[in-house]
């Protein structure tokens, strides 16, 4: 498995490894997987990220947290500002905010808030990136409140 994985790494550097820039319009699409630190659970991430200027986006991110004592879903959308870093071209910081909803698999909803959300795009190809981020992630169904930090260890986005 471990040498497929690298071997699909290669593969995608190879075609262009020149920086993609990222500007007004831009499309990406993508997957992640992490884990919350603060209650354990399994994190799966998919996201649509829309460039409304050039180091400002927007996204729709839908998270579901499993562990064992069940299921959240959660729909959050965020905005982020991204970082240019002349001496790393195809390394982009961003930082960013996000409000949204989430639910239960046992039907309870609330409120999310995401601040901050702090991550790295790495730019591997020419559509292709690979990320991480970290969120301060807020809970509440407005009788009580929970926090985590939820950690996307790894993920990947295309360029469309």
């Amino acid at each position: 498995m471990k040498i497929k994985i690298i071997l699909l790494s290669v593969f995608l550097a190879l075609p262009g490894l020149a920086k993609a820039e990222l500007i007004k319009g831009d499309i990406l699409a993508g997957v992640g997987a992490g884990f919350t630190i603060h209650g354990g659970a399994f994190d799966g991430q998919a996201a649509g990220e829309y460039y409304y200027k050039n180091n400002i986006s927007f996204l729709m991110n839908f998270d579901t947290f499993a562990n064992s004592s069940g299921a959240v879903f959660n729909f959050q959308p965020a905005a982020r500002y991204h970082f240019n870093i002349k001496e790393a071209p195809k390394l982009t910081p961003f930082l960013g905010i996000g409000l949204g909803a989430f639910v239960n698999n046992h039907g309870n909803g609330g409120l999310s808030i995401a601040a901050p959300d702090f991550g790295l795009d790495y730019n591997v190809a020419r559509n292709v990136y690979l990320y991480s981020n970290i969120d301060f992630l807020h809970l509440t169904d407005f009788d009580g409140y929970e926090w985590t930090f939820k950690w996307t260890v790894a993920g990947v986005k295309f360029k469309f």
